[in-house]
């Protein structure tokens, strides 16, 4: 068992630990120093009120039949300042004050005992006793640190005897347990007004036990039935003798409470509109309709935020639809959120829905010019050495044509370039000269069967230079700047602060938010910016939305976030809506229909998660071929033309040369390479 004093931090605490059946320890916070005593078994807890009341200037007898009621009223006395205040007291005062608590004192620790053997077992318990302190005691330990709220799974033990003080002092506690025992020790307080007082909305397992006309009666509040204070029977071990039992389900049937949820268009695929003034449709609209059902309730839903944003803190206050379930307005949000320490802190999540990743988006990069596709198949080395090679081999078979007793005209460079364009030869009749020519056209069939595959690619498919695929490439790309629309987003925040993150931290200066969308969706277009924003969101909104193909996703994210709805801080009643969300998931239902969304907007299965490449070309779909058009060829043209005019040149060369020689010699002094007679 564990006794837990939970106090403001003006107050000073107590825990009282059990070692192991039968024995205890104390550990006493007083004046900001921690203080820990073994004190033995429970037949000698007369020592521990000794012990702890020689600590506080003052003493105290118990007998162990009253060690433990007794024990705790002087726990009370002495937190209310009476022993800590500077005030004497003798043992006889003490025990005297003690005995004329006791009725009170009793019915607590039988309850308690009664919690803890029962519904509370193997359970932690957290005490939190009805305590007041004078200015001067607030004074001495104001500076005393403020305790952690206990553990989801412990019970949070109340005792009170003044409403009003339990009550200022449990409502102040930043986070309010998760399972609350109320034990009132004096009769006629307003049930109903204690127990739906709005601290206790984030209280999951909530019981009151009070007494009323001499007997104990247990209530519990269910916040969605009318009347809304349940009455679940008088206190004995028999009627709550397991936790069901004393803290039944709250928010079993939400009786047709009508929910009111924030949502905001142009989300696909959660909450969008298929066709112009038609009804919404999208995942979270297939969530809501089987929720509803399955749990009882209605809703309605907004299609947008006052001010058109997501919601963002500004000035202590939160903008958007953040700040409509923040303020009360909405019960939680349809859309999905990601999670954040800012968020956090204000907001609960619920079950996460879908995961998703944080990347960027850039422009897909100019395909190669057409008119090269004849020298791509080759890179420059290659087509350098293959000039090379020709060069020499040329030389050398001319050079060893010469050396033989009789030109060879088969060993010439024309002869070489026959075979290198694949045109038939005459057979060398020099065995010195087929070796040489054997291991030519074996180079030559590599060189032109290479040439000709890698030119039937090129032809086939469109050709893009290498894409940027990490986010370290990105970086060293200095003329792209990162942008996301300043609409309060997760991300536009996170890129407000970049310095904050390591990720972001080496795009300081490169950032650019655009007020709208379809700026910083153009200047993604235009190749100067990279879209950062949720991959799924982003790559339907530039599919259907924009209807832009040149695009594509870097391969590397900044980061993994997971999908959830979001309620107002201390919202107890969303774990029903966990639980059954968490069943569609895991049984794939939210995955089919996902699926199902991404087929009615029309967007590839090889783009889902992933992007689509530089590479994947949205025309060329279902396994047909294209045709080659003159954008292919033009190269070829290119060449030909070139030709013609080389052909041109030369020929204009040849009739200027041959006018020029004519003018200086004149026919009949030129002498004849033959006779007519000969």
């Amino acid at each position: 068992m564990l006794v837990r004093k939970m106090l403001p931090p003006s107050r000073a605490s107590f825990f009282i630990t059990g070692l192991k059946p039968g024995f205890i320890s104390v550990y006493f916070y007083y004046g900001g120093e921690a203080r820990c005593q073994y004190l033995g078994n429970l037949g000698r807890l007369v020592a521990a009120g000794q012990w702890l009341a020689g600590h506080g200037q003052s003493r105290i007898i118990m007998t162990p039949a009253t060690a433990v009621p007794k024990l705790l009223l002087f726990l009370t006395a002495a937190f209310q300042g009476e022993a800590f205040g500077g005030i004497r007291k003798s043992g006889r005062e003490w025990s005297e004050e003690a005995t004329g608590l006791a009725d009170e004192a009793e019915r607590a620790v039988t309850i308690v005992r009664h919690v803890m053997k029962g519904p509370a077992r193997g359970r932690t318990l957290t005490f939190s006793l009805d305590t007041t302190l004078p200015a001067t005691v607030k004074d001495a330990i104001s500076s005393l640190p403020q305790f952690q709220p206990p553990v989801s799974d412990s019970l949070h033990v109340a005792l009170f005897s003044n409403l009003s003080h339990q009550t200022t002092s449990l409502g102040s506690v930043t986070h309010p347990p998760r399972h609350l025992l109320l034990v009132s020790l004096r009769s006629g307080h307003d049930i109903t007004a204690l127990l739906t007082q709005p601290w206790l909305s984030g209280v999951q397992s909530l019981a009151l036990v009070t007494p009323v006309s001499g007997s104990l009666v247990t209530y519990t509040l269910l916040p969605f039935c009318s009347p809304s204070l349940h009455y679940l029977g008088h206190w004995s071990t028999h009627t709550f003798h397991t936790w069901e039992s004393l803290f039944p389900d709250r928010f079993l049937n939400t009786c047709h409470t009508v929910f009111h949820v924030a949502m905001k268009l142009e989300d696909p695929p959660y909450f969008y509109r298929r066709r112009l003034h038609s009804q919404p449709v999208g995942v979270s609209v297939n969530m809501l309709r089987a929720l509803s059902t399955k749990l009882n309730f209605s809703y309605d839903v907004t299609e947008d935020s006052l001010d058109g944003t997501w919601g963002v803190l500004e000035g202590g206050k939160w903008s958007g639809m953040l700040g409509m379930v923040n303020r009360g307005e909405y019960n939680f949000t349809g859309n999905g959120f990601i999670q954040s320490l800012e968020r956090m802190e204000a907001f609960d999540f619920g079950e996460y829905i879908y995961q998703d990743k944080v990347s960027v988006f850039l422009r897909k990069p100019v395909p190669v010019q057409a008119w090269m596709d004849l020298v791509r198949p080759f890179s420059v080395g290659v087509w350098a050495a293959l000039l090379v090679t020709l060069l020499l081999s040329s030389a050398f078979f001319t050079l060893q044509a010469r050396l033989q007793k009789r030109s060879n005209r088969s060993v010439s460079s024309l002869y070489l370039m026959r075979v290198l364009l694949s045109q038939s030869t005459p057979p060398s009749d020099q065995p010195r000269s087929r070796l040489l020519v054997s291991v030519w056209l074996l180079v030559c069939l590599i060189l032109t069967s290479a040439f000709t595959s890698n030119l039937v690619g090129i032809f086939t498919t469109n050709t893009f230079p290498a894409p940027i695929t990490s986010l370290s490439q990105l970086a060293a790309q200095s003329t792209i700047r990162l942008t996301v629309p300043d609409h309060g987003s997760f991300v536009s925040n996170q890129l407000k602060r970049a310095e904050d993150y390591v990720s972001l931290r080496r795009f300081l200066g490169r950032i650019e938010l655009f007020p709208l969308e379809c700026e910083a969706v153009g200047g993604m277009t235009a190749g100067t910016h990279g879209f950062v924003e949720v991959a799924t969101h982003t790559m339907i909104m530039l599919t259907t939305k924009y209807k832009k193909r040149n695009w594509y996703r870097v391969k590397e994210a900044f980061l993994t976030v997971e999908m959830s709805w979001v309620y107002k801080k201390g919202t107890a009643w969303k774990t029903k809506l966990d639980e059954k969300i968490k069943w569609l998931k895991y049984t794939g239902v939210i995955e089919q229909w996902y699926k199902m969304e991404l087929q009615h907007l029309d967007v590839g299965r090889k783009w889902r998660g992933r992007g689509k490449g530089v590479n994947d070309d949205p025309d060329t779909t279902g396994g047909r071929g294209r045709p080659l058009t003159t954008s292919h060829l033009q190269g070829l043209f290119f060449l030909l033309g070139l030709a013609w005019v080389f052909s041109i040149v030369v020929f204009l060369l040849e009739k200027t040369h041959q006018k020029m020689c004519c003018s200086f010699c004149p026919i009949g002094s030129v002498p004849l390479p033959f006779t007519p007679d000969s």
